[in-house]
């Protein structure tokens, strides 16, 4: 539910701050939160910080698609090149294989985590494990980004008073007060 209702207003976000950045700090969160819930004592830390791990998540989704399209358009934009350029049509047909993995990588973790949470929840290594997993993989990418991701163009500094300029607050009041009892009712 986190993950929802905060997608719209913290994808916009990576508007103002740069894709990277929020990316990374996803990331971050998700590895955190990772590791916390694998050390949680009770079901409402689980809750809890699940809930927090949804944050992470929506920081990630909508950049990661801006990221895989910034990477492989190059300078120029290859949808307004022309169509018999081999060059412009390598970097269509790459950046449309990097958005299919993108959009592949939902419904496989889903499945994959199904069976790999039950294998865990079965063996020696409990369902504690499947969080451990999680924050090394988060881990990992952190780092490959930090040294990989080239950096953002046109992100700014961050100042109160352009995050606040920048934000729809009521719009982000809005989604999560029509989206969260959606998400409850269809749940």
């Amino acid at each position: 539910m986190t993950c929802t209702c905060s997608l719209i207003t913290l994808g916009a976000l990576a508007d103002v701050l740069g894709a990277k950045n929020i990316f990374l700090l996803g990331c971050a969160l998700l590895c955190a939160f990772n590791i916390a819930c694998s050390r949680a004592q009770s079901a409402a830390q689980v809750i809890a910080f699940r809930a927090c791990l949804g944050f992470g998540t929506a920081m990630c989704m909508p950049t990661a698609i801006s990221i895989i399209a910034r990477l492989v358009s190059d300078s120029a934009d290859a949808d307004h090149l022309d169509d018999d350029d081999p060059v412009a049509r390598r970097r269509k047909s790459l950046r449309s294989f990097g958005l299919a993995l993108q959009g592949l990588g939902l419904p496989l973790g889903f499945a994959l985590g199904l069976l790999l949470g039950g294998f865990f929840a079965d063996s020696h290594l409990t369902w504690r494990f499947a969080f451990y997993l999680n924050a090394g993989l988060n881990a990992v990418i952190i780092v490959h980004g930090v040294f990989v991701l080239p950096a953002d163009v046109g992100a700014s500094e961050p100042s109160p008073k352009l995050l606040l300029s920048r934000t729809d607050l009521v719009g982000a009041l809005l989604s999560v007060l029509i989206l969260a009892p959606l998400l409850v009712a269809f749940a």
